[in-house]
């Protein structure tokens, strides 16, 4: 739905003065009514997908949301090697990511979970 107090003009201006200012490396993607509920059905399976694959696969899988200090785009560091699978994703414009993370056999999720 649209924003009804300006919100979207504004965010629209940022945008396209963000991607003028970025030489060509951001291009910006209108999607279509197809697109908007292929975005939709993904965000709401890759969840169930992802503790499916976790639990065919016999590993320990954390699904978690944080928020992003302001112009941070980076993902938290995790102990290297120890990452089986890692997907993140937001709302377009957002600072707080969900992320779900398998972990190897053998790594301690809960402890990987609290230092993230």
């Amino acid at each position: 739905g649209e924003y009804g107090g300006g919100e979207l003009e504004r965010f629209m201006a940022r945008l396209d003065k963000f991607a003028a200012a970025s030489g060509g490396d951001v291009a910006v993607y209108t999607c279509s009514d197809d697109d908007k509920k292929a975005a939709t059905y993904f965000r709401f399976t890759a969840a169930s997908a992802f503790r499916t694959w976790c639990i065919g696969s016999g590993l320990e899988g954390i699904s978690t949301d944080y928020a992003l200090p302001l112009k941070e785009v980076s993902a938290p560091a995790l102990d290297e090697g120890v990452v089986a699978l890692r997907m993140r994703y937001s709302h377009f414009g957002c600072n707080v990511v969900h992320e779900d993370v398998a972990f190897k056999r053998g790594v301690d999720a809960h402890w990987q979970h609290e230092h993230l």
